[in-house]
């Protein structure tokens, strides 16, 4: 047995980015704008120990994750640019430019996590073959 939905409530094929734009240019959540501005530090550590490393050992992993940091200090000072000032992007880009924005920055924090689980993965396995061939 098929039903269906009045035209009036089926749903829309076309979804609708609606962005909440505080009245100020400025952080008013200074907890929120430090934890963003976390992130940027965060990378950045993990980029100078990724390349401590990688000047130590000439491991060819840690290519991978410097390429892992160097995306994720790129996408974490996007984040700090876009709390900063939300109002930025979408007068910048226009409304179908910030939306492409928008899935291509989504899309590519997934590869940034995908990516440095990929060299992490690596050196994982590279430890423990080099732990248990010493045994």
């Amino acid at each position: 047995m098929y039903f269906q939905l009045e035209r009036s409530l089926a749903p829309r094929a076309v979804a609708q980015l609606r962005l909440v734009r505080p009245k100020v240019s400025h952080p008013y959540d200074y907890i929120t704008f430090f934890c963003t501005v976390g992130f940027v530090v965060a990378h950045l550590f993990a980029l100078a120990l990724w390349l401590f490393g990688l000047f130590r050992t000439c491991l060819s992993f840690f290519y991978i994750l410097i390429v892992a940091a160097l995306l994720g200090v790129a996408l974490s000072a996007i984040n700090v640019v876009v709390y900063y000032d939300p109002k930025l992007m979408p007068s910048l880009l226009g409304p179908v430019g910030f939306a492409l924005f928008f899935y291509w920055y989504i899309w590519l924090l997934l590869f940034q996590f995908v990516l440095s689980l990929v060299g992490l993965s690596i050196m994982v396995g590279r430890f423990s073959k080099a732990l248990s061939s010493t045994k």
